[in-house]
């Protein structure tokens, strides 16, 4: 495992993402992603040696195998291009170039077909903060600090590792570079002499230069910070904006775009919004238009928190618009200042791939996952399990997996027989049944509304109920899931 993978010949072209994630101490923690079905087959990887690749160790919800390996490229890329360093521990959100930061790491290439990982710029005197595919795959943007003395600068390397060059050499803090429809290039920086009306730290805004750095142009009149821009479907830069004109000062870092050139500034999402009071690191989700991925978090502490879904469409404010992906993080509603600040969470760094899944880093790992809750898909499949017909002719290719059964009310079958032949009824037959409500069953339903049995009182419908008596139960003991208690919240799920 200690062969380094030739970077020519991995699909690069279809490499658009960047994934920042944080390392633990003696750099480990690199997480590998898993790409099985499953959505978050990950597992953290013990420490690495320097120069070393390593296969990871992955969970049991998926193999790093061969079959893993034919997985990999099914989403459009069989490579990730990845940053490791130290946890980033600032004060403040917009503080994130001048505090909490620690030398270690670098920027590396991991193979998805073998797990092994490519280091392409050594940042061990330094941090490198962000780094940033072309749209043609061939060249990677990053922002270093070659040594904790040196501000960040903008630099560009190809995707082999070549052609290491700054991109932006200043003396002051430029980072969060990202590739411009034009051609050129956005960032941030901290060249205008200013900062935080109420902290000591500069205060960074957007700016934008030609593709060797050249022409630098001031996009942003700010006056205290701009953060962790992106590109939207519409050619626009996504970006965080912190002010306080008419508003408190510290929540409310909200969501701005502005055209490459300058023109049409306007508010995205949350320019009144009290909690989460910090939506950063937002990107446009390929596939879902009006969508919005991105990191909610406080005014006070790191750049770390929940991962929300923002639904423009449903306005630019509004509780309705914001679903928190991360429900074990907690997020206040909106009107709650006290709980905007005092966001607290793991997540950082989410990428989309497309309508279905997004990447994630948590705590040093590499997540996949989907945008649905866990309460959600517990929903869905609570429902699909006590509602989707059960064919008697049924029969599952994975019985060993939970949830693969077969539960039919005992002696159904043979009641209804009974009961049609000796009251010479007709009752329909029992091509499905379904088992949470057994009165809404067509066989009690239908004769019940013909008047074949007078009430709910006869004692045949009653002795035709009687036949899921236990069902509950067991399907409860079949699947470890008392399905009782979830099926009020299934009940939302049509």
């Amino acid at each position: 495992m200690n062969k380094e993978i030739a970077l020519k010949k991995t699909r690069w072209r279809r490499v658009k993402t960047e994934i920042p994630f944080r390392t633990r101490p003696c750099f480990g923690g690199l997480g590998a992603l898993g790409l099985a079905i499953g959505l978050q087959a990950l597992a953290a990887v013990p420490p690495l040696p320097e120069n070393r690749a390593h296969e990871a160790e992955v969970s049991s919800d998926s193999e790093f195998s061969a079959d893993y390996a034919a997985k990999a490229g099914t989403l459009g890329f069989d490579s990730l291009l990845l940053i490791r360093r130290r946890p980033l521990n600032p004060s403040h959100v917009y503080t994130y170039h001048v505090e909490g930061l620690a030398p270690g790491g670098g920027l590396f290439t991991l193979s998805l077909k073998d797990g092994k990982l490519t280091r392409l710029v050594d940042a061990s005197e330094g941090v490198i903060l962000d780094c940033q595919v072309s749209f043609d795959g061939r060249q990677i943007l990053f922002s270093w600090k070659r040594s904790m003395q040196e501000p960040f600068k903008i630099w560009r390397v190809n995707v082999d590792g070549s052609g290491l060059a700054c991109v932006i050499d200043h003396d002051s803090n430029n980072m969060n570079a990202c590739w411009l429809p034009d051609g050129g290039i956005a960032f941030m920086s901290d060249r205008k002499p200013a900062f935080a009306y109420c902290w000591t730290s500069t205060s960074p805004v957007l700016y934008r230069a030609d593709r060797d750095g050249r022409n630098a142009l001031k996009l942003s009149a700010n006056y205290l910070t701009d953060f962790t821009p992106s590109i939207m479907a519409d050619g626009r830069i996504l970006f965080s904006r912190w002010e306080y004109v008419d508003r408190p000062a510290i929540p409310i870092q909200s969501l701005w775009a502005i055209n490459p050139d300058g023109t049409s500034l306007a508010g995205v999402f949350g320019n009144r919004v009290l909690c989460p009071a910090t939506f950063m690191e937002a990107k446009d989700i390929p596939g879902m238009p009006g969508k919005i991925l991105c990191v909610m978090t406080s005014h006070n502490g790191p750049c770390r928190g929940a991962i929300g879904l923002l639904d423009l469409t449903k306005g630019g404010n509004a509780q309705e618009s914001i679903l928190n992906l991360t429900p074990e993080v907690r997020v206040g509603r909106v009107d709650d200042a006290g709980a905007g600040n005092g966001l607290r969470g793991p997540y950082e760094s989410p990428v989309p791939l497309g309508a279905r899944y997004y990447l994630v880093s948590r705590e040093g790992r590499i997540l996949l996952r989907d945008y649905l809750t866990s309460g959600d898909r517990l929903k869905i499949l609570m429902w699909i399990d006590l509602n989707v017909p059960f064919y008697g002719t049924s029969q599952s290719r994975q019985p060993e997996l939970r949830g693969c059964r077969r539960v039919l009310p005992k002696g159904l079958d043979e009641t209804l027989k009974e009961v049609a032949a000796r009251r010479k009824i007709e009752l329909p037959t029992t091509f499905f049944v379904r088992l949470d409500h057994p009165e809404k069953n067509p066989f009690l339903a239908i004769p019940l509304a013909k008047g074949a049995f007078a009430s709910r009182d006869d004692p045949d419908y009653r002795k035709i109920l009687a036949c899921f008596d236990g069902v509950q139960e067991a399907l409860a003991l079949r699947n470890h899931v008392d399905y009782r208690q979830v099926m009020q919240g299934c009940e939302g799920v049509r």
